[in-house]
């Protein structure tokens, strides 16, 4: 992973049915082509077609980020006709302090979507970073790990984890959780509070481009 690199996270509601297939057919598309990002995600909570949304993003720097969609919500030249189409918004962006993505191991393609919010002890970042790291490895070495994950930083001890799982199997053995209690994970000793959130992944793609020009990964 690029030094610098970025998490760019936009959690929404969507005002109208079929707001997904703007995501699959449109945005994700769209946004996957733009110079310097690296991953992309959509996903959906519920069957609710105007529920939770999120569009979870991977860029190479913040300048690659704010050339490709600009400052403000609405503002630059990505889309600002589709801000309309949301309510409740919320965008984060924030620095990478671990990237894993297992390049060529992504078949079957990624269908969970999960957010870990949490924070930890003072000074215990860099700590609990790294047992993630160890943990991660080990799983995708046993075939059960994610196709990527994504910690990002908030403030001092608060952090993002944005990871991306080919199925509910995966998940429960990685994090010690089920479907029917999904709020597990693991390295809680390090953690002072933490939170998850699941979403079902509605299109994803990866692949950097970083040079200026339409030259995206294919979605998946």
């Amino acid at each position: 992973m690029v030094e610098g690199s970025i998490l760019r996270l936009f959690t929404f509601r969507a005002v109208r049915p079929a707001f997904d297939e703007i995501l699959r057919h449109q945005l994700v598309p769209d946004l996957s082509a733009q110079a310097g990002i690296l991953d992309c995600y959509s996903g959906r909570q519920g069957p609710d077609e105007i529920g939770p949304r999120v569009v979870a993003s991977v860029w190479v720097s913040e300048d690659a980020m704010l050339e490709a969609l600009g400052a403000e919500l609405g503002q630059g030249p990505f889309h600002p006709e589709l801000l309309e189409e949301t309510t409740d918004r919320l965008l984060e962006v924030l620095p990478i302090c671990l990237a894993a993505r297992y390049d060529g191991t992504s078949d079957p393609a990624p269908t969970i979507l999960r957010t870990l919010r949490g924070r930890v002890g003072q000074g215990g970042l860099a700590e609990y970073v790294a047992d993630v790291q160890e943990g991660v490895d080990a799983d995708e070495r046993a075939g059960i790990g994610p196709v990527a994950l994504y910690v990002a930083k908030i403030a001092t001890d608060g952090f993002i984890t944005m990871s991306a799982w080919r199925e509910w199997s995966d998940v429960e053995h990685a994090t010690g959780g089920d479907i029917h209690q999904p709020r597990s994970t693991r390295h809680r000793e390090h953690l002072i509070d933490w939170d998850v959130t699941h979403y079902e992944i509605v299109q994803s793609a990866s692949g950097a481009a970083t040079a200026k020009g339409p030259r995206g990964a294919a979605a998946r």
